[in-house]
This record gives C-alpha cells, sequence and structure tokens, in this order.
C-alpha cells in the first residue's frame, strides 16, 4: 500500500489546509507565498501533487514547476529549512508519527533537492550572468 493510500486523500487535505493557512502568517515564509494569486486553486494543486508523490494515481493534469517556482521567488536554503520545520511540525500535529515521519522524510530530499538546485542555478549566475536555461532539459535551468 503507498503512502497516500494509508494517508488518504482526506488527511492529505487537511494537512495542505492547515500548513497554508500558517504560512500565510509565518514571519519569514508568507512574504515569498504572498505571490499566489490562487489560495484555493494552488491548495487543490498542492493535494494532488502530495498524493501523486506518496504514490497515489495521478487523478488530474496538473502541470508541476517545482524548482522553477521556488527558484523564481527567491527561496534559499534558510527559507526551505523553515518551511520544513512549519511542516514537520503541521504533519506531527495532524497525523500518526509512522505516517508524519514517512510524508517528512519524502518532503526533506525534495528540499534537500530544490536547495541543490538552486545552489547550481546561483553558481552558474555567478560564472556567466547572461546565460539562458531551461528547467525542461536534464543539467540546465530556467529560461529567463
Amino acid at each position: 500500500m503507498s503512502l497516500a493510500a494509508a494517508i488518504g486523500h482526506h488527511a492529505i487535505h487537511r494537512v495542505v489546509e492547515a500548513f497554508y493557512q500558517r504560512i500565510r502568517t509565518h514571519a519569514t515564509l508568507a512574504g515569498p507565498f504572498a505571490e499566489v494569486p490562487d489560495w484555493p486553486l494552488h491548495q487543490e494543486r498542492l493535494v494532488h501533487f502530495w498524493w501523486v508523490a506518496l504514490g497515489g494515481e495521478r487523478e488530474r493534469s496538473f502541470q508541476y514547476q517545482v524548482a522553477t517556482k521556488h527558484f523564481v521567488h527567491g527561496f534559499t536554503r534558510a527559507l526551505l529549512a523553515d518551511w520544513i520545520l512549519l511542516f514537520e511540525q503541521t504533519l506531527r500535529e495532524q497525523l500518526p508519527a509512522p505516517q508524519a515521519d514517512g510524508w517528512l522524510a519524502l518532503a526533506r530530499r525534495m528540499g534537500e533537492g530544490l536547495a541543490n538546485a538552486n545552489d547550481r542555478i546561483h553558481a552558474r549566475d555567478q560564472e556567466n550572468p547572461h546565460a539562458p536555461f531551461d528547467f525542461a532539459h536534464s543539467g540546465t535551468y530556467p529560461v529567463r
């Protein structure tokens, strides 16, 4: 059984809703997330994103540009660390420990991947600040 099935759609929705309520008033995270134009749609996409990431079947055709979105909105390792801490608190309040632990492990791996991608982008910018990049191709980054 996938972690998505073990947690369930309703609980994933509950976690996402509780977490993003906190995000909107968080000292460091509220700023980057103030750019979200449609919170209900954003949360719907995130529920589906986590459902699929946790092993559930894709139910919608949403396109996710996780690395691009986070880079464009200035996510740093410090912001990602704040995100993970807040997410962990939310998971531990909303789910039994085994489910929270599994989801948190996945979120930490994803966060490290985002942090590493941002590091590569920033390093590349230092070397050649005018070079275009495209996230759609392996080893390259978003076109500016």
